[in-house]
């Protein structure tokens, strides 16, 4: 459903409300130093708000709100940080069951718009010299399957009841759903920058799962979905900008030096024209990602990197500039900017370094047989 922009709006509007009141910064900080994992006031709050449902077609329960309404609602998670392991069940679960899982989606979508799914999507396998990884590998057993293998860096693991896997092999990429309480499934919860979002190893031992689709058969859809999650960790980037923005204007107004507001002097003003130029690049490049993929339903590779860097650094470089205004407070827990601050180095791990992507995209560009000089005199003339 392809909302006017003075629906999106009104529907930003409601989602602010809805999320203030549900989970502000300070109910954030409070479930991180009681190391509180769930919450279940706020997730059935958010499942009454409809949350679950936005990219679930209305035949199964949802609101299928649309792509643009979907970033919305990711970057007002990400203004307040949202306590909530929402990320893969409002995304990318969705999605992948949708795309591959046939005459079986219909259960599973109604379970994830009523809010009685959570999903953690297990993809990464890069490991560390202290813990090399271990590839996910699936063996047939009758009908079914088992697991085994390890993965890395998956986000909300701990607090999912249910793991959506994939694993690469000869015949290509497969998908396989695998339950929080199957037998041989080790979560083991890590340290991690950012306490409002933990991260998990996942460890299978022969464990029962099972195959989403056909063997092989992912591989384009799952492609579309690593697509998808880095406009998610940028629309959440996004509007935690704008919130470390609003942050430190607010204290500019209020904190005085030398008998005025620190807002009234230059060097303060120039930070702040400069943050509020980086939001608004922020907010442009979501938005032109998520409109694109509302129109053409997918987005490729190239513009979902570029939009996830652009994002991910701005928010780096806003809440750090938000923390330097504050001074020595800027770094306590009280002020509370630097959850901004992780949030957003951590976001820039979870794609891959920054520089290396980049790296990546430019080899990938000059591989392409594009006339760049051509390109560049044409725009000097």
């Amino acid at each position: 459903m392809a909302m006017t922009f003075e629906e999106l709006e009104e529907f930003r509007s409601w989602i602010r409300e809805g999320i203030t009141k549900l989970a502000p910064l300070s109910k954030t900080k409070d479930l991180v130093a009681a190391d509180k994992r769930t919450d279940s006031s706020l997730w059935d709050g958010l499942a009454e708000l409809g949350v679950f449902g936005f990219a679930v077609s209305d035949e199964f329960g949802g609101g299928e709100v649309g792509p643009l309404a979907v970033s919305i609602f990711l970057e007002e998670a990400g203004r307040e940080l949202l306590p909530a392991g929402y990320l893969a069940t409002v995304t990318v679960a969705p999605f992948l069951i949708d795309a591959l899982a046939g005459d079986a989606k219909g259960p599973l979508l109604e379970a994830i718009a009523e809010g009685s799914a959570r999903y953690a999507f297990a993809d990464s396998e890069t490991g560390s010299a202290r813990q090399p990884a271990a590839a996910v590998v699936a063996k047939p057993q009758g009908d079914a399957w088992t697991l085994s293998g390890s993965k890395f860096v998956v986000i909300d693991a701990d607090v999912a009841n249910s793991i959506l896997v994939t694993v690469a092999s000869t015949t290509g990429e497969s998908l396989y759903l695998v339950e929080a309480d199957a037998a041989g499934l080790d979560i083991d919860r890590r340290k991690n920058l950012d306490e409002t979002r933990p991260i998990s190893t996942v460890t299978f031992s022969s464990t029962p799962a099972t195959l989403v689709g056909v063997v092989g058969g992912a591989s384009d859809a799952l492609g579309a979905a690593r697509n998808l999650l880095k406009i998610a960790l940028a629309a959440e980037a996004a509007g935690a900008s704008e919130r470390a923005l609003e942050i430190a204007i607010d204290y500019a107004k209020v904190r005085e030096q030398f008998g005025r507001p620190i807002g009234q002097f230059q060097a303060i003003k120039h930070q702040a024209a400069d943050m509020f130029v980086a939001v608004q690049a922020s907010n442009s490049i979501v938005y032109a990602a998520f409109e694109s993929l509302e129109r053409a339903g997918r987005i490729p590779e190239a513009d979902a990197l570029v939009t996830s860097i652009t994002a991910l650094e701005n928010l780096v470089r806003v809440a750090n500039m938000t923390t330097q205004m504050h001074g020595g407070m800027g770094v306590t827990w009280e002020a509370g900017i630097h959850f901004y601050v992780k949030r957003g180095k951590a976001s820039q791990l979870m794609i891959g370094s920054p520089d290396v992507e980049i790296e990546k995209l430019a080899a990938e560009l000059f591989d392409s047989g594009v006339d760049f000089p051509t390109i560049f005199e044409g725009a000097r003339s």
